[in-house]
């Protein structure tokens, strides 16, 4: 071929075989090509200890982190031909230097492995995993997120105790436990969804954590034992439910935020201090079914203004609504017998109260409020004469004026403040 008819073909040839490059049929389409963004798997850490396991049969367990320097530790699947199953006791404990940790769907169980290890950032739990030990997980204060495996049906004692950062807990329906103190401390943590086979929330479980805002609880949920919610300065909102029979002492002792606090007919215990200092609480209504309520149980409901006590409460208890100081009506219902001391001391601003002729005993301290001016007595004179009142009843400090009125069925009668 002439020289001149080269320099008019070859440029078209040139572009014949681009264009079948990008052609279907001219590609070889059984080569398999790897994901853009899929990382090839991480070797396994090498200088780990291992020792035999023969819990459900042959494996082993990691029980040190031996010579190994690794920052990303990933554990491998088998150790001489059989699978690794476990990581121990300790096996990682306060290892400051680790940030993340790769387990196989191997791993049955977890033992109190990682306890102060400061610098976890985040851990896989593999579906394979039944069982995580008592604080497990203690002090790991940068884990930011944990999502519990349907394998694993309790979270123990202390598990999460103090992950400051821990932000994200996902718990699958099937945990049936949640043991005591197993995400106190957990100061990142805004809202929690308790799985509807839990019937305790058990001591301590969510106390300081001051991040919580809020909690969505189980219809089966019978308690809420001492101190569960203790100083949750956030919490905002928590459903009770309809089957909560007790809450335990201090419970919400401090929930600064709570508000509403919307108590469920079945509840009959209310403990200690359950509900003190309650700041931002505007109203409450007390069931017919609560016969059992603790000293100061609801004291420091700086915003409550009025309060009606049915009957089946029986008593006012010591310190029940101390300190309430916008509360400024109180009706007291037919069948309480004793209003004890300090119930009503330091409401600043009740003007007036509602009492009947069932009540034969007023405590120590029980009406010392500065602005008192009327109490509404359902009974005669007579009747009032026969309480029992104890020394310094009505005393209070600041008070407003030198008496106030009793208001009874045939007459007044004046009382001098102390």
């Amino acid at each position: 071929m002439k020289r001149s008819h080269l320099r008019f073909f070859l440029p078209a040839l040139i572009l014949m075989a681009l264009f079948c490059l990008v052609l279907p049929g001219c590609t070889d389409q059984n080569v398999d090509t790897p994901p853009v963004n899929e990382e090839p798997p991480k070797p396994p850490s090498e200088g780990l200890e291992f020792m035999y396991y023969g819990v459900g049969g042959d494996g082993y367990a990691v029980s040190g982190i031996g010579t190994c320097t690794d920052t990303n530790i990933v554990i491998p699947s088998t150790y001489k031909g059989l699978p690794v199953k476990a990581i121990r006791e300790l096996a990682f404990s306060y290892c400051n230097t680790i940030e993340t940790v790769t387990l196989p769907d191997t791993i049955q169980y977890i033992g109190t492995a990682f306890v102060g290890c400061s610098s976890l950032r985040s851990i896989n739990l593999p579906q394979s995993l039944t069982d995580i030990d008592a604080r497990a997980f203690a002090e790991c204060e940068s884990l930011e997120s944990i999502e519990i495996p349907s394998g694993v049906t309790v979270i123990r004692g202390g598990t999460f105790y103090t992950c400051r950062k821990l932000k994200s807990v996902t718990l699958h329906d099937g945990i049936t436990t949640i043991e005591d103190g197993a995400f106190e401390n957990c100061q990142s943590l805004e809202s929690i969804r308790i799985p509807g086979k839990v019937t305790v929330i058990p001591k301590v479980a969510f106390a300081y954590c001051e991040n919580l805002k809020s909690v969505t609880l189980p219809e089966g949920l019978t308690h809420i034992d001492y101190q569960a919610f203790y100083t949750c300065d956030s919490l905002q909102t928590v459903n009770f439910p309809s089957t909560l029979q007790s809450i335990g002492e201090l419970a919400f002792e401090e929930c600064t935020s709570l508000d509403p606090v919307v108590l469920p007919e079945s509840l009959t215990t209310v403990g200690r201090r359950a509900f003190n200092a309650c700041q931002s609480a505007t109203a409450l209504t007390i069931p017919s079914g609560l016969t059992s309520i603790g000293g100061a149980a609801f004291c420091g409901w700086s915003s409550l203004k009025q309060l009606t006590l049915p009957a089946t409460v029986g008593t006012v208890v010591y310190g029940m609504f101390q300190g309430c100081i916008e509360l400024e009506q109180v009706t007291i219902a037919d069948g309480i017998t004793s209003i004890d001391d300090y119930a009503f001391y330091a409401c600043k601003a009740l003007k007036s109260i509602t009492i009947p002729k069932s009540v034969t005993h007023i405590g120590e301290f029980a009406l010392g409020c500065a602005s008192l001016d009327d109490i509404y007595y359902a009974g005669s004179k007579a009747e009032w004469n026969s309480i029992e009142l104890e020394p310094r009843w009505n005393d209070a400090t600041s008070a407003q004026s030198n008496s106030f009125t009793v208001h009874c069925i045939d007459g007044d009668i004046s009382i001098d403040i102390y």
